[in-house]
């Protein structure tokens, strides 16, 4: 269900951003932690993460931005004509990236039919005069079945109906004990990425 988001308003978020967020990720995968909800066989979780970079300096005749990346790595990359709001930028601004990704769990009856999967999607951007900004979210529902279940890990497996798999932690106060191998589960899936354009902190004065 995990969909890779990429705005391309923003061609250096792929150069400078996106690699140090792969490189993290590849050091620990992780399983989404998920809990109990206030609607009964329902649980549900999220992850939130947030990524910085510099910008050093702007060329808005030439459409040119060269930013410090996270790592340290700067580049210059050309800005597209679908960025309207160049000028509102600076050096010292700071490109923030906010990623978040969401899943919710419902236990369906044995008897009832799988629910195809479906996935929507949308992109807004910042409106003319504003700090460039955008943000894209996906959705994805549809029937997972469960795979495997580690009791002392608490880890879920769960596979869809296309043969993607995607794995869950229950936290501690879901009865992991009342569900089996081969039980079906609702799921809706929500990802979204929203980068934006803010200003550099000022420094506070000396004493």
């Amino acid at each position: 269900m995990r969909r890779h988001l990429l705005l391309s308003f923003f061609t250096l978020v792929a150069v400078l951003v996106l690699p140090a967020r792969a490189e993290d990720k590849a050091k620990a995968p992780a399983p989404m932690t998920v809990e109990r909800s206030s609607q009964p066989g329902t649980v549900g979780g999220g992850q939130v993460e947030r990524i910085t970079a510099t910008i050093e300096a702007v060329d808005v005749e030439k459409r040119l931005l060269t930013v410090k990346g996270p790592k340290g790595q700067v580049e210059t990359v050309k800005v597209g004509p679908e960025v309207k709001n160049l000028a509102q930028v600076k050096a010292g601004d700071l490109i923030v990236l906010r990623f978040y990704r969401g899943v919710a769990l419902t236990l369906q009856p044995p008897d009832q039919a799988s629910a195809p999967p479906s996935v929507v999607g949308g992109v807004e951007a910042a409106k003319l005069g504003e700090k460039p900004a955008a943000q894209a979210v996906v959705s994805a529902t549809g029937t997972v079945t469960i795979e495997a279940i580690d009791m002392k890990t608490r880890v879920v497996t769960m596979v869809g109906s296309e043969g993607y798999k995607y794995r869950v932690k229950a936290g501690k106060d879901i009865p992991l004990e009342k569900v089996k191998v081969g039980d079906k589960l609702f799921a809706t899936y929500r990802e979204g990425l929203a980068i934006s354009v803010e200003p550099a902190k000022s420094k506070g004065k000396k004493k």
